[in-house]
């Protein structure tokens, strides 16, 4: 499938419960949303590169949406992993 940002936002808002932060510092979230070492269910927003995280996992297969927050962190995680595993050589 193949989505625009803004409906790729709308819709992972919609099906995970969690909130698109524009700016990293809105609202002073910053301990709360991009904190290492924060648990994923402790989570309450995504960012502009968690999407992009995302949408690496799938890297040549089709975006599937996440149909949980925890299936959405997972994806995040494995969109890092191949990233950084990837620049590394």
């Amino acid at each position: 499938m193949h989505f625009s940002e803004s409906e790729l936002i709308l819709l992972i808002e919609e099906k995970t419960g969690l909130l698109f932060q524009e700016n990293e510092s809105e609202h002073n979230l910053c301990f709360r949303s991009q904190n290492s070492e924060l648990r994923d269910d402790f989570k309450e927003v995504f960012t502009v590169e968690d999407i992009r995280f995302y949408q690496l996992a799938f890297a040549f297969d089709s975006l599937i949406l996440p149909k949980n927050s925890h299936e959405f962190w997972e994806k995040v995680k494995l969109g890092k992993n191949k990233h950084f595993n990837s620049s590394n050589f």
